[in-house]
């Protein structure tokens, strides 16, 4: 404190009149912890308060007897405040003790009495349940399921080829694109080889005249070989 002597008395009324709660008919415990936490608080102020008057009186001077009759008394009011308050910490304890020992019974409460409601709708939703019965259904449920079965396996087959004469006919035409398709295959491995043949022949040919010097005979000879790749030209077109 900064202000003079004069200025820092504390009226003693208010010194030793500390607010304590007000007695209620059934006071909420929650409510009681707060107020009593508030009058911690406001005495742990008044304690520092104590505490800074006094240091700033002792400040004074040994020689000082007015500041140390007044610094005595602020060590007075300091230990009274500091006793208020570890009283009404011992209250406070008390209090959240009891106040959570309350909360718990309300919870044990509601928690027995959800349970009472929940066996008490459960015994009426099982009343109308008989085991009997639920095999029952189980066992229609599974006629069903094989109901079904067979039906989807008849349409099914009637969705497919009607009777074993339509399938022959479908083999049969199968098999005779299969046969198509081969005689293509080998007619044209004929003609190709026909050709290879004719073209080795007619190189041959060309060769051998070059050879003599000659161009005669080597023309005739190149017919003669074309006409031969004729004939087998037809040859395996007949046989296709």
């Amino acid at each position: 404190m900064s202000h003079g002597l004069r200025s820092m008395p504390w009226p003693f009324s208010s010194c030793m009149a500390v607010e304590q709660p007000k007695k209620e008919t059934n006071p909420d415990l929650h409510v009681a912890v707060r107020r009593v936490d508030s009058q911690i608080m406001s005495l742990e102020q008044r304690i520092a308060e104590a505490e800074q008057e006094m240091r700033h009186l002792v400040a004074q001077g040994p020689g000082n007897a007015a500041a140390k009759q007044r610094a005595l008394q602020a060590v007075k009011r300091k230990k009274m405040y500091e006793q208020q308050r570890d009283q009404l910490l011992g209250t406070q304890f008390n209090l959240e003790t009891l106040a959570f020992q309350h909360d718990q019974a309300e919870i044990t409460l509601a928690t027995v009495n959800a349970m009472k409601n929940g066996h008490e709708q459960l015994k009426q939703q099982t009343e109308g349940l008989d085991a009997g019965r639920v095999d029952e259904l189980r066992a229609d449920m599974e006629d069903l399921a094989e109901d079904m079965k067979a039906i989807n396996e008849v349409l099914s087959a009637s969705a497919g080829v009607d009777g074993g004469e339509e399938e022959d006919a479908l083999a049969a035409e199968y098999a005779k694109v299969e046969e198509e398709l081969a005689a293509e295959a080998l007619a044209a491995k004929h003609r190709a080889a026909a050709a290879e043949a004719a073209a080795a022949a007619a190189a041959a040919e060309e060769a051998a005249a070059s050879s003599r010097g000659g161009t005669g005979q080597p023309q005739r000879q190149r017919q003669s070989a074309a006409a031969a790749w004729g004939r087998r030209d037809r040859t395996a077109r007949y046989v296709a």
